[in-house]
């Protein structure tokens, strides 16, 4: 794809991914809704939000585009499956398969105008009523230009842009807000720097309680949450 910006399996950054603030606070935002349904996360990568839903009475299928970030997941989470597909190709379900889809901090790394595609292809396996969780990074000036993967084309988003996307792929938004600040910026800095320079993945106790602090207030500029509902 000429406009693809998937990211790239790094064996020593990938395998060592931490649980942070930003995985816990997604999961205990979803966590009322997954008891005893069929979930279906799109660009689940190596399984990083798994190990918070594995122990849990759910049963997810994960897909993602990296056959190696898939492989891992596999192995490590053997309840669950995964698969290697793409969310704007047919996916490879039938009509009606979930209750649930995650599409965390994915829409964003799709090709350019290819997210109408990827959301009614979302709406084809989903249950009438069933539910959407979607995030992706805001389009607030501060964080757009403060990402350093702005520059080598990574999107952003506003809640109006994703709303008419969604509502003309046949959803109806229940929930949305924006919030995280400075913390995430932080973080991603730091996060790269380690990634590209020393091999290794970031964490920082510091940066992870800030974090939490930042997400739990529900006010911010930095991340998009939605929750919306087949109809």
């Amino acid at each position: 794809m000429a406009d693809d910006r998937r990211m790239r399996f790094q064996k020593n950054v990938d395998e060592q991914a931490h649980l942070g603030a930003g995985y816990k606070w997604l999961f205990n935002w979803i966590k009322p809704y997954t008891s005893n349904k069929e979930i279906l996360n799109v660009g689940c990568w190596t399984g990083v939000f798994e190990k918070l839903l594995y122990k849990t009475n759910c049963n997810l299928t994960g897909i993602d585009i990296e056959e190696e970030a898939v492989s891992f997941s596999q192995k490590k989470f053997p309840r669950f499956k995964f698969i290697k597909a793409s969310v704007i190709s047919p996916l490879p379900f039938k009509i009606n398969s979930f209750d649930v889809v995650f599409f965390f901090m994915t829409i964003e790394h799709i090709p350019k105008g290819t997210e109408q595609i990827a959301l009614k292809n979302i709406h084809r396996v989903l249950k009438k009523n069933g539910i959407l969780f979607l995030s992706t990074v805001n389009s607030n000036p501060v964080a757009t230009f403060t990402d350093p993967a702005f520059y080598f084309g990574h999107r952003h988003y506003s809640l109006e842009q994703l709303e008419k996307l969604l509502e003309k792929a046949g959803f109806e938004v229940k929930e949305d807000f924006v919030h995280g600040g400075f913390s995430i910026i932080a973080y991603t800095y730091l996060f790269y720097f380690f990634k590209h320079i020393f091999r290794k993945t970031f964490y920082s106790k510091l940066i992870n309680s800030w974090m939490a602090r930042e997400y739990r207030s529900r006010k911010g500029f930095m991340e998009i949450k939605i929750r919306a509902v087949k109809i």
